[in-house]
């Protein structure tokens, strides 16, 4: 359901995924690290109980995991495994502008 019942879970979430993500961005002119889903789901980890187009947002892109936990974001590109395929099928992926 996207929910973390902490801040410990969502700091063990993030190492987990967000700080090996294509798509994390770590700029201080961005007002830190994170990207969008991750923001959302640090801003809205209450209110979705309350909104449940908030609940269907969240759900959508950090799935709940059986029995406990969240699974992997939706949005999750490892930073690892996109080298490696530009290496070895020569493949490019257009650079979002770092702010």
């Amino acid at each position: 359901m996207g929910y973390f019942s902490n801040g410990t879970e969502g700091y063990e979430y993030q190492a987990k995924y967000c700080d090996r993500c294509k798509n994390w961005r770590d700029t201080k002119k961005a007002g830190g690290p994170g990207c969008p889903i991750i923001g959302l789901h640090m801003q809205w980890n209450y209110e979705q109980f309350k909104d449940p187009v908030k609940k269907e947002a969240l759900d959508h892109f950090i799935p709940e995991g059986k029995p406990l936990g969240n699974r992997r974001c939706l949005m999750f590109f490892d930073k690892a495994e996109v080298k490696v395929a530009k290496n070895q099928l020569g493949l490019t992926f257009p650079e979002v502008p770092r702010a």
